[in-house]
């Protein structure tokens, strides 16, 4: 199984996402935030008592307060020990190609993936994830 942290603003993104991956049988547990800045907090959290890690986060960019990218500047600030174990995949409805191009020059970035998610971009998810 693949745990996985979705993060996105979008409240019935979320629902859709996490029905979907909960169907397909290959994650869990799944986790939500609708916050960058929370996402972060939580991740801090589950590394200062001991719960494990997603091993998979994915990160929408459009958010208020703190995008996608920003997202992954404050993750690097994080302890490796947390970078080390989660991996990213950009999940988002963004067609702009600078964010595809910005997105992949992270080295926390695993991939990028048009929302919503289907049944060939959940194979994409699931082979990222492996």
């Amino acid at each position: 199984m693949i745990s996985v942290l979705l993060v996105d603003d979008d409240h019935i993104i979320n629902l859709v996402h996490r029905k979907f991956l909960e169907k397909s049988g290959q994650f869990d547990p799944i986790t939500v935030s609708n916050s960058a800045v929370k996402a972060l907090d939580l991740l801090r959290a589950m590394e200062e008592s001991g719960q494990p890690l997603p091993d998979l986060l994915l990160l929408d960019i459009m958010m208020p307060i703190l995008d996608g990218f920003g997202f992954l500047q404050r993750f690097e600030e994080l302890p490796e020990s947390i970078r080390s174990k989660v991996r990213i995949v950009m999940l988002t409805s963004s067609l702009d190609p600078r964010d595809k191009d910005k997105s992949v020059e992270s080295p926390y970035v695993l991939g990028f993936i048009d929302k919503p998610l289907d049944k060939w971009k959940l194979e994409q998810l699931i082979e990222l994830a492996g």
